[in-house]
């Protein structure tokens, strides 16, 4: 898997710069808004990240725990932050039927099928494709309109990079992703001062985007082969 340290290092060597000459002409801070500017574009043309929302919505009150909702005797105020963190992590999938749900912050576009796999508490099937139990409201709200665990897919956005980012840490994103980063964030930086050079490696990203692989593995595909076997 590749790191922000190779990542980094591909666009010093496209600009032809050592890290510490970057530094000093003030423009490795730009790397990761380039990047994550590249990223978002890549996501909502051609190859976004393929993800699903799993939400429990209940027809009645939702069911806490006790730990969770009862305060102990002489709790602490650290105590309590832990236990409303906990609290809040635990509603975060959880709804009341009828209420609007709001999709993750990742969320681009709801995307191929949904599915129920539960329609009432204690009784589990085999995920059902949804006809009619959800309502879409908006951009990125939902209302469910019965209860059931439901799994709703959509295209979401590739991890964003942090200026906290360490050389070391691994990048969860495609290969081919990756591959157009450096060529992108070097055609952007020398558009101010060099045209000519920004061209080039626009035109360098423009032929890696479109190698992008933007096949859906999502769905069930049958391989066949000839030859009777």
């Amino acid at each position: 898997m590749y790191t922000y340290g190779y990542i980094k290092s591909a666009i010093l060597t496209k600009m032809n710069l050592i890290e510490e000459e970057a530094i000093e002409q003030n423009i490795i801070d730009s790397f990761i808004y380039n990047i994550n500017e590249c990223l978002s574009q890549i996501a909502s043309t051609i190859k976004p990240h393929y993800d699903c929302e799993k939400v429990i919505a209940y027809d009645e009150e939702i069911p806490i725990p006790e730990e969770l909702s009862t305060a102990p005797l002489n709790e602490t105020p650290e105590e309590r932050e832990v236990r409303e963190t906990a609290l809040k992590e635990y509603l975060s999938d959880k709804i009341l039927v009828g209420e609007v749900y709001r999709m993750p912050e990742t969320f681009i576009a709801f995307s191929g099928k949904s599915y129920i796999e539960e329609e009432y508490a204690g009784l589990y099937k085999d995920p059902q494709e949804i006809h009619g139990e959800i309502v879409y409201v908006g951009n990125d709200k939902l209302i469910f309109l019965k209860a059931g665990k439901y799994i709703v897919t959509y295209d979401g956005s590739w991890p964003y990079f942090s200026d906290k980012m360490l050389d070391s840490e691994e990048v969860d994103i495609p290969t081919d992703i990756i591959m157009c980063l450096p060529s992108y964030v070097a055609s952007q930086i020398w558009k101010i001062d060099d045209e000519r050079k920004a061209a080039i490696f626009r035109n360098e990203f423009e032929i890696l985007f479109s190698r992008i692989n933007n096949s859906d593995y999502r769905g069930i595909r049958t391989l066949g082969s000839e030859g009777g076997w």
